[in-house]
């Protein structure tokens, strides 16, 4: 069970998938460690499809997890895992890791400012946060708002971000963008003209930053710690 201001949710673990369209752009943010036994936390870390990407790499990863079956599965695979949930303070000491994960995870975390300060104090001094999240101001959400439609995923989506906001959070926490690889797909490829024009697939694209605001269906930013403002 996970407490969410009156609410309690039952927290049940998710399905196991390598395809999720923002993956290759997390993996091409992720900076290659510099030396064997660098530890990164992997938060929210589902069935493990980032942490065995990290573990390849020559990381030693820890995952966290609300859901039990996901913290059993990481056992599973041989990785150190905790059951934790990420509106609490992490229960780990002051700059005891080099990395932090955070793969499609604040838009599910109610107090998301309380979890970001967390990242920076685990980290070392110049340790890495790769972050991913929805952009509420892509363009297609934006018309599903002008046609009084609800957000994506509400319910299941807690916080809904854009990226002036996000931005700003960010740094008053301590961190500066590094890399960006967030994603989109190539302009007004609709699915259902796509369905229609014989097996032809929407084209996922590296979004420029100038283009990001609005195209950008995903922010994959790779942070680094610095010293809050």
């Amino acid at each position: 069970m996970s407490r969410i201001g009156s609410a309690t949710l039952v927290k049940e673990g998710r399905r196991e998938r390598f395809d999720r369209y923002f993956y290759p752009g997390c993996r091409a943010a992720t900076p290659r460690p510099q030396h064997p036994g660098h530890r990164i936390l992997d938060l929210g870390c589902g069935q493990g499809e980032m942490a065995r990407f990290f573990r390849d790499l020559g990381y030693e990863v820890v995952g966290v997890d609300v859901a039990e079956t996901n913290v059993a599965k990481m056992h599973s695979l041989g990785f150190e895992a905790f059951r934790a949930d990420l509106n609490e303070p992490l229960p780990f000491p002051d700059g005891s890791y080099h990395g932090v994960s955070l793969v499609d995870v604040i838009e599910h975390v109610v107090k998301a400012e309380q979890l970001i300060g967390e990242c920076h104090r685990v980290l070392r001094p110049g340790g890495w946060l790769l972050l991913s999240t929805p952009n509420h101001a892509f363009y297609k959400r934006r018309f599903r708002a002008l046609l009084g439609k609800p957000p994506d995923e509400e319910g299941y989506h807690f916080r809904f971000f854009i990226r002036r906001r996000l931005v700003s959070l960010l740094e008053r926490e301590g961190f500066r963008i590094e890399v960006r690889c967030s994603v989109g797909y190539y302009p007004f490829m609709n699915r259902v003209l796509c369905r229609r024009m014989r097996k032809l697939q929407r084209l996922r694209i590296r979004v420029p930053t100038l283009f990001e605001t609005l195209f950008a269906e995903n922010f994959i930013w790779l942070l680094r710690k610095g010293q809050p403002s």
